[in-house]
């Protein structure tokens, strides 16, 4: 017998302990295929979110095998150095746009 709409939508939802057991390894195979270990990062266009997505489960429950798997996520280098590189730019403009504001005041005078 089919399920109706209402009906399907009135049913309990699944807890993530018997998604898991249904999609467990499906999640195993994402990780394996879209998570680097060494580097602790997904590869483009992936993340726990996606993952989460793909399973039925939630996100934080793929995080959370994630680290039990496979470790925390971690930053990118390259990215980790353009982001303090760019705080430092910002915190020598702040005080090139002081100096300038001093100086145009007492151009002013």
């Amino acid at each position: 017998m089919t399920k109706t709409r209402n009906e399907a939508a009135a049913a309990p939802a699944m807890s993530d302990a018997k998604k898991l057991a249904l999609h467990g390894a499906r999640v195993g195979r994402l990780l394996d295929d879209h998570f680097d270990v060494p580097t602790g990062r997904y590869e483009a266009g992936w993340s726990d979110a996606k993952i989460a997505e793909e399973t039925g489960l939630s996100a934080q429950f793929v995080a959370e095998i994630r680290e039990a798997h496979c470790g925390p996520l971690r930053g990118d280098p390259e990215v980790d150095a353009l982001k303090s590189e760019v705080a430092t730019i910002k915190a020598m403009l702040n005080e090139v746009e002081a100096r300038l504001a001093k100086a145009e005041t007492r151009l002013a005078s």
